[in-house]
């Protein structure tokens, strides 16, 4: 008997510490880790998307818990206060829909990375492939790993009473690990890697249905999903007068605040390239998706928009509101 309750001690201990360890390790590596789609725009000029519509334009910088856009120019607050970027924690990243990027308003050298990240996903040698199933080989032992680590921890919450005293922080601990290495490998997503797919995204901003965005997939992690475009040319530029009578098949303009609403409704996304009154010019470069939306000043005398349709963009979406929904065909 007593040896029967040394070997039980033993192992309560030792399942302690590595329970421990592992959320030790879990913490550490996700606070250092970066997400393997988001990195592919880090550094970039992009426009951010949120489910509500609201957009942020600007330099994307990428952190191992959340994001940060540098604004083209700094925003002045009604109380003068001067923003020169929004800041995205951890905890907001469930409202965030995606990452929008777009050929033209790249700089040379954005444009040279830009090509560098194409040939390293769609042409890659021998050895990136071999490292790619190297990879994908240690996710799939990660993924058994958290399966088999959130089995063990639920039926050792059953069976002590020590455990389920610490139930709550049992669970954060094991999450740590298990979310830092879930879904890392999806054999339906890794065979699509540089073919054209068809991703559908829904957000609550959205009227009607789905919007649908075309392109190359790139990359795929547990949270987000990368597609790339290869047209490098956009549409016709068009300019859009910002009146009180406006109308248009592809948006929707209100008046808020002394200031302009302009709502795409579109099906395909728009770039606002600038605003023009009188002798004076404002640069834009803010991408639109379906539902989103852009704030623009109301100027005197009353101004114009110049407006371009892309054929596609550059995207990292949130899994949470988009899916690759159809495999494409090759042009």
């Amino acid at each position: 008997m007593e040896a029967g309750a040394s070997l039980f001690t033993d192992l309560f201990w030792a399942t302690l510490a590595f329970i421990f360890l592992a959320g030790i390790i879990g913490t550490v590596i996700g606070r250092r880790q970066k997400d393997r789609c988001l990195k592919l725009l880090d550094d970039f000029h992009v426009t951010l998307t949120r489910n509500s519509g609201e957009v942020f334009w600007g330099d994307l910088r990428v952190y191992p818990q959340g994001l940060e856009v540098q604004f083209d120019n700094p925003h002045a607050t009604r109380l003068g206060a001067q923003k020169s970027g929004v800041l995205i924690y951890e905890k907001e990243l469930g409202d965030f829909v995606g990452v929008l990027r777009t050929f033209s308003e790249l700089t040379q050298a954005e444009k040279i990375q830009r090509e560098d990240q194409v040939v390293a996903r769609f042409r890659p040698g021998p050895m990136r492939r071999f490292l790619r199933g190297m990879r994908n080989w240690v996710g799939t032992v990660q993924d058994a790993f958290g399966q088999a680590l959130s089995l063990f921890l639920g039926q050792m919450q059953k069976s002590n009473v020590v455990f389920k005293n610490q139930k709550s922080n049992m669970q954060n601990m094991g999450n740590q690990l298990i979310g830092f290495t879930g879904n890392a490998w999806e054999p339906m997503l890794e065979r699509l890697l540089g073919k054209p797919v068809v991703v559908e995204l829904k957000t609550e901003a959205m009227v009607g249905e789905p919007m649908s965005l075309s392109g190359y997939l790139a990359e795929y992690s547990s949270k987000y999903i990368a597609i790339f475009t290869t047209h490098k040319d956009q549409g016709e530029a068009l300019s859009l007068n910002l009146s009180a009578g406006f109308t248009h098949p592809e948006f929707d303009l209100t008046e808020a605040d002394g200031k302009w609403l302009l709502k795409s409704k579109a099906l395909r996304p728009w770039i606002i390239e600038k605003q023009e009154w009188g002798d004076n010019t404002k640069d834009v470069g803010s991408i639109l998706t379906k539902g989103s939306a852009v704030v623009l000043p109301q100027t005197e005398p009353p101004g114009v928009v110049w407006v371009r349709e892309l054929k596609e963009v550059d995207a990292v979406l949130s899994r949470a509101h988009a899916v690759v929904r159809y495999s494409g065909a090759q042009n």
